[in-house]
């Protein structure tokens, strides 16, 4: 497409599409293994946006890459965070047709797309929760800031026992703290913390059923 800062102009039609009638699809990157490293990632913030706004990232071009490249290319896909809803090997650019039946929902933030039959992409949404109300936080930091990680964790603990109103329904990211950067997945079965390589930006993401709740986590943050 010719597109460079891909961020900015993603928030702008967000912005748009809030007042005027515009659907806004899922965002697919398609980049060569062969090229695209996360050289090119670190040290060029256009290569950066490109990877981090995908929602689908495609590596076209795999006939022209080694098994050594491709090996590699999927490794380093896999620590990306927030996770891909896929990504597509392919060559000439081949895509499946299901790839373009799907829409994305258009809040900042959001994670929701519509019911596509595919039960791997609704099951990588990681949102599947039918409460009435759901209050959608998102927070992202540049690497100065250090996040104290023992009062989030207590209050991500103390999640887990409130059956009541008022729950976090989830929340996930990767944010750096006083011990290193952590991966953080919070379910209503429970917390993982992970050690994880250093990343361009903090970010986390949560779903809450109180604008309180998700306050609560914004102040924890932020602390």
């Amino acid at each position: 497409s010719g597109v460079a800062m891909l961020k900015p102009l993603k928030q702008d039609l967000q912005r748009i599409a809030q007042s005027e009638p515009i659907a806004l699809y899922p965002i697919i990157t398609m980049i060569a293994p062969a090229r695209i490293t996360e050289g090119h990632y670190n040290a060029l913030p256009f290569v950066a946006q490109l990877v981090d706004e995908a929602d689908y990232l495609v590596a076209n071009k795999v006939d022209c890459a080694t098994e050594e490249q491709l090996e590699h290319f999927q490794h380093w896909t896999s620590l990306l965070q927030p996770r891909k809803r896929d990504v597509i090997l392919t060559r000439f650019g081949q895509l499946p047709d299901k790839l373009f039946d799907l829409r994305a929902d258009l809040s900042p933030g959001a994670e929701t797309y519509g019911d596509t039959g595919n039960s791997d992409v609704a099951e990588n949404c990681g949102f599947g929760h039918d409460h009435d109300h759901q209050v959608r936080g998102h927070w992202e930091a540049s690497t100065k800031i250090v996040v104290d990680l023992a009062p989030l964790k207590a209050f991500l603990e103390d999640a887990l026992q409130d059956d009541g109103h008022g729950k976090l329904l989830r929340c996930k990211g990767v944010i750096r703290t006083q011990s290193g950067w952590k991966l953080l997945q919070w379910t209503e079965e429970g917390l993982v913390l992970e050690a994880f390589a250093p990343q361009r930006t903090s970010r986390l993401e949560w779903i809450a059923t109180e604008q309180a709740v998700s306050d609560r986590v914004l102040h924890l943050l932020a602390t």
